[in-house]
């Protein structure tokens, strides 16, 4: 089994390589340090979790609320065509 994992250390971010070999030994070293990254936090699992559920919620009122506006200009450019029948239809 071999794994690459990221870790948040006192000296920044680090990329490691975890592995096991066939005896069964556990083995850590390190790849290399990660440059660049000004800050790093960690957030439980649940927190993400909510971030997207949030995310889906926010898309899916944008996609009710473009429906609606499209219904809603449906409605008033079939209305404008029943007027303009109308008026053809007094003309006559």
């Amino acid at each position: 089994m071999n794994s690459e994992f990221i870790a948040l250390t006192k000296d920044g971010l680090e990329l490691h390589n975890a592995s096991l070999n066939d005896a069964g030994e556990f083995k850590v070293e390190k790849i290399r340090n990660i440059d660049g990254v000004e800050s790093a936090e960690w957030s439980p699992k649940g927190d993400l979790q909510q971030q997207q559920q949030q995310q889906q919620q926010q898309q899916q009122q944008q996609r009710q609320q473009q429906q609606q506006r499209q219904q809603q200009q449906q409605r008033q450019q079939q209305q404008q065509q029943q007027q303009q029948q109308q008026q053809q239809q007094q003309w006559w």
